[in-house]
């Protein structure tokens, strides 16, 4: 196990040398550097990138350098340029533990460099990661209430993304102590190296404080927890991610981007052009980008994709909720937009690029499907969840996306069993998912995940569900 963090240091009176000692401390107390290494780390550049001195004016003059023992275990140094950079801070997990010592200099002008050594245990790698998945795991919320703002999970019945079983009695699983204490839009993922989970919602309480101020004055966070099986559960992260002129912070969801060895985050957000947030950009809402490691420290937010990119759309309305799946080399993106014609309400559409990061106006993104949701015999949804079926799934289809009718029943699974050329949607007539679940996401998992969720939270009965 890695040592404990050393006591923190006295400040100096000289201020410069007191922000390098601050930032000292910071990096000792980061809790990505107190645990055990499952992957890469974000090791920062400056004081400015550490959330505990971001906001001091000074920050971006304190640089920091650093120096790894193994570097063929966790790096120290980046690679590569421009948009296929990869930072510092790569692991490479071998057979057995290993122990690292990392050190950062900290250096500002006018002060002495501070050197923080930390000795840290590069786990063993994980297990190769079943090919078989066999299961499902579902994450949502279930209204604009109190208690509807809380996060519920259920599992598949089975190897089938259409028939499904709510635990805990369907009563909550994680509810918020922090920011607005309400919780929508969860997004689930497995790590790159298939030992750990991460789930992040938006901290939004509709419940508690109503749409007012929701899309201007909303909430610059996100909630995350990390896991290792799933059933047990981190400390909530209350993680401040957001531009100072965004307007609120919606619908996470994150991708692994291997070009960088980074997770790619997308939410939604309104960007205004004032600090009281009264002047639009107007775009409407739009998808921001930002990367991370560890879910706890996030690159500064840039625009992804806007109704402005593409002719087809209605600029100002905007769009809201994008999600990714990925199958071969290609990267599917659905997003619920505003059409200037062609489809009676705003709608789903999907396009397809080999390059995650591309902008939505540089043409890597092709346009496959448009008003899906209308077309497939839908009112009008938002809240899209797309993911790809196990190998064996017995409902037949390989491709999902659930979609969210918020004004009536919650989640509509979709289905296909093709994302090229022709793209035809299927509502099933049959299908079996928790009673009004709204905007969460799917993960597939093993049978033994699923046996372990199951041992924890005791199942409902099959039939407590909404069913078609």
């Amino acid at each position: 196990m890695p040592a404990a963090p050393t006591p923190p240091v006295a400040v100096p009176a000289d201020d410069a040398t007191a922000l390098v000692y601050r930032v000292a401390d910071a990096i000792r107390r980061d809790p990505a550097l107190t645990v055990p290494i499952r992957g890469s780390i974000t090791l920062p550049d400056t004081a400015a990138d550490l959330a505990a001195t971001s906001d001091d004016p000074q920050a971006r003059l304190v640089t920091i350098g650093w120096r790894s023992s193994a570097p063929a275990i966790l790096s120290d140094s980046d690679r590569g340029r421009g948009d296929v950079r990869v930072r510092k801070g790569v692991v490479h997990r071998g057979r057995t533990d290993r122990r690292v010592r990392l050190t950062a200099t900290v250096t500002a002008p006018g002060a002495a460099p501070v050197m923080v050594p930390l000795d840290l245990t590069v786990l063993a790698a994980a297990a190769p990661r079943p090919a078989d998945m066999s299961a499902y795991m579902f994450v949502y919320f279930h209204s604009d209430t109190v208690e509807g703002e809380k996060l519920r999970f259920a599992v598949s019945d089975g190897n089938n993304a259409l028939r499904w079983r709510e635990l805990n009695g369907a009563r909550p699983v994680l509810e918020s102590s922090k920011g607005t204490m309400g919780l929508r839009d969860p997004f689930i993922l497995r790590s790159a190296e298939g030992d750990r989970f991460f789930l992040l919602a938006t901290d939004l309480s509709v419940g508690r404080s109503g749409w007012g101020g929701a899309t201007d004055k909303g909430s610059h966070y996100l909630e995350i927890w990390e896991s290792t099986d799933l059933v047990h559960w981190s400390e909530q992260r209350h993680v401040k991610v957001n531009l100072p002129q965004a307007g609120m912070t919606w619908a996470p969801e994150a991708t692994y981007d291997p070009t960088i060895q980074a997770y790619v985050v997308y939410w939604t957000s309104t960007l205004f052009t004032d600090a009281s947030h009264r002047t639009s950009d107007g775009n409407g809402p739009q998808i921001l980008i930002s990367t991370t490691r560890d879910f706890r420290h996030f690159t500064p937010p840039r625009p992804w994709f806007k109704a402005a990119d593409l002719p087809f759309l209605v600029k100002d309305k905007g769009m809201i909720d994008s999600t990714v799946l990925k199958d071969g080399a290609d990267y599917y993106r659905f997003t619920k937009v505003s059409e200037v014609s062609g489809c009676p309400s705003s709608d789903i559409m999907g396009q397809r690029s080999r390059t995650l990061r591309a902008t939505g106006h540089s043409g890597a993104w092709h346009t496959i499907d448009r008003c899906i949701g209308r077309k497939a015999g839908t009112p009008e949804v938002e809240g899209p969840s797309a993911f790809v079926a196990n190998p064996g799934d017995t409902s037949g289809f390989r491709y999902f996306l659930w979609v969210d009718n918020y004004g009536g029943v919650g989640y509509i699974p979709l289905a296909t069993r093709s994302l090229r050329g022709t793209i035809r949607w299927t509502y099933p007539k049959d299908f079996r998912l928790p009673a009004s679940p709204r905007h969460g996401s799917v993960l597939s998992i093993t049978a033994k995940e699923r046996d372990a969720l199951v041992a924890r939270w005791s199942p409902a009965a099959p039939t407590s569900g909404a069913e078609r």
